[in-house]
C-alpha cells in the first residue's frame, strides 16, 4: 500500500500528545491498536514518518543513554508544533 505514512501519521500525533514523551518501540506496539486501516504498519513505516515529522518541527527526538542497554531514542511533540489539522 503506497503512502502508508500518511495513514501512520495522525495516528503518531494522537499518541504522542496523549502519552507526551515515548519511544519508537512503543508508539510500534501502540499504532496497531489505534490504526486507521488493517494494513500491517512496517517499522520502516513508522520511523520514516516520524523523520518527517521532526523535519517538519512537529517533534522532537533525543538519545536517553541512562540505564543499562544501548540508547534508546525518545520522541515528544514539540510545544510549538504547528497544527497539521489546520484549526490552530
Amino acid at each position: 500500500m503506497g503512502n502508508l505514512y500518511r495513514f501512520v501519521e495522525p495516528v503518531l500525533l494522537f499518541l504522542l500528545k496523549k502519552k507526551g514523551r515515548s519511544y519508537g518501540y512503543e508508539l510500534a506496539a501502540e499504532l496497531r491498536e489505534h490504526a486507521l486501516t488493517d494494513a500491517s504498519i512496517e517499522a520502516a513505516a513508522l520511523y520514516k514518518t516520524l523523520r518527517q515529522l521532526e523535519q517538519n518541527d512537529c517533534v522532537t527526538s533525543e538519545w536517553d543513554v541512562t540505564g543499562k542497554g544501548p540508547a534508546k531514542g525518545s520522541i515528544a511533540l514539540r510545544p510549538t508544533a504547528k497544527s497539521t489539522s489546520g484549526s490552530g
